[in-house]
């Protein structure tokens, strides 16, 4: 038995995948947001989850854990129990604003690669997280949504297109091994954008596309061509806009008064502002929180 508790505080308790699907639905008509208790194993849950349910209800479902370990149980046990769902997850950093570390670009990566397909309603996936990936912060889902590229074949690429990638946090590298990376070679352009499982690879002929490819970052060997819109979103949840270097500058400068420093000091960590040298720490404290 499992019992499920609407937004508005009105619950009711279900069995079967029917008293799933009227919960959901209670929780659309009284809020959108549910808690569900009773499950003693994470597995019980995806059993039900992976079920079908009535069309209308047929859009991205957020799971919250408590903790990763529950999230990664509940995907085994979805993928034991059907073979078409998938399961993303929201991971959270495993660093503190104030170990003087970088976030790894991966577990970046991987948090734009979920916001994206939840923001897309990606088919046949459910979402996952825990309480503590959704609470820390990361990029304005309107801002992820229009920073975004999209090309398909015949279409031309832009002229300033290391410098759109450059400016969407991409790196530029000799060889595409890694999510946020990309490299020009003549004719050939391959992006790995976290908006995709695989790295791309566009074939120009001039600045036309000839073709598009999902290519293996391993080998280096291309698929078969891609029908569908190649996307690009932005490799980092922080992008360091015109806005938010103004944004960031005066929040410094209002800091600043209260500590006692040189006057140079000061004019250098403005300076280095400015020009995009942000300190590790930095990318924690200047983004809004996530919404879902």
């Amino acid at each position: 038995m499992a019992s499920a508790t609407s937004s508005t505080g009105s619950g009711f308790e279900f069995h079967t995948l029917n008293g799933l699907a009227r919960a959901i639905e209670y929780g659309d008509q009284s809020g959108g947001r549910l808690e569900l208790v009773g499950f003693d194993r994470p597995e019980v849950l995806a059993m039900l989850a992976v079920q079908e349910l009535p069309p209308a209800l047929q859009r991205p479902m957020v799971f919250v854990f408590a903790t990763d370990a529950d999230a990664a149980d509940f995907e085994s046990a979805v993928r034991f129990f059907s073979s078409a769902a998938r399961v993303s997850h929201l991971p959270s950093f495993d660093i503190s604003a104030y170990s003087g570390l970088y976030q790894s670009p991966r577990t970046v990566a991987s948090r734009v690669h979920w916001l994206w397909n939840l923001g897309a309603k990606t088919p046949d996936t459910l979402f996952t997280a825990t309480v503590e990936s959704l609470s820390q912060r990361t990029i304005p889902k309107t801002l992820l949504s229009k920073s975004g590229l999209k090309y398909r074949k015949g279409q031309d690429i832009s002229e300033t297109l290391s410098d759109d990638l450059l400016r969407l946090g991409y790196q530029s590298s000799p060889l595409v091994e890694d999510v946020g990376s990309f490299a020009i070679r003549g004719s050939v352009v391959d992006i790995f954008s976290p908006a995709h499982d695989l790295p791309l690879r566009f074939d120009l002929f001039g600045d036309t596309i000839e073709s598009v490819r999902h290519f293996n970052p391993t080998d280096q060997r291309s698929a078969d061509e891609l029908t569908t819109t190649a996307t690009i979103v932005p490799a980092k949840e922080f992008l360091l806009t015109d806005e938010a270097k103004e944004t960031a500058s005066q929040w410094f400068k209002r800091d600043l008064q209260s500590r006692k420093l040189e006057t140079t000091e000061t004019r250098e960590l403005l300076q280095s502002l400015a020009l995009g040298h942000l300190f590790p720490a930095s990318t924690f404290f200047y983004r809004p929180s996530i919404r879902l």
